[in-house]
């Protein structure tokens, strides 16, 4: 029969140390699919979207305190490595808005029809 683990010695030592790094990686991973996720998303997402999609605020919180994620307001998040169109408000403001309208002047503009 098997000795008993008890804390302190090599064995309990060794599963310690196997469950550190086990969970380094299951968070490295969820990074990862974070990050997949983002870049299908245009580069830009929501809390509450990342949230639907199974992504965990501290999730979103260490890709932003290791600089992959900026935070550009309340709520929205941008990768840091996105190239910035020239709309990037009207991006922001889509995000933010989903089933907003840009019209006016704003559309004009996005459209380069105005003077």
């Amino acid at each position: 029969m098997d000795a008993p683990l008890y804390f302190g010695t090599k064995s309990s030592a060794n599963l310690t140390l196997c469950l550190h790094f086990c969970t380094i990686r299951v968070m490295n991973s969820a990074k990862e699919k974070a990050i997949e996720y983002i870049k299908t998303a245009g580069g830009l997402i929501r809390t509450g979207e990342a949230l639907e999609r199974g992504i965990h605020r501290r999730t979103l919180y260490g890709l932003r305190d290791e600089g992959i994620l900026i935070q550009v307001s309340r709520g929205l998040y941008q990768l840091a490595d996105m190239e910035i169109p020239a709309q990037v408000s009207l991006a922001e403001v889509a995000k933010r808005v989903p089933n907003g309208i840009i019209c006016l002047i704003s559309a004009l503009a996005y459209h380069e029809l105005t003077t």
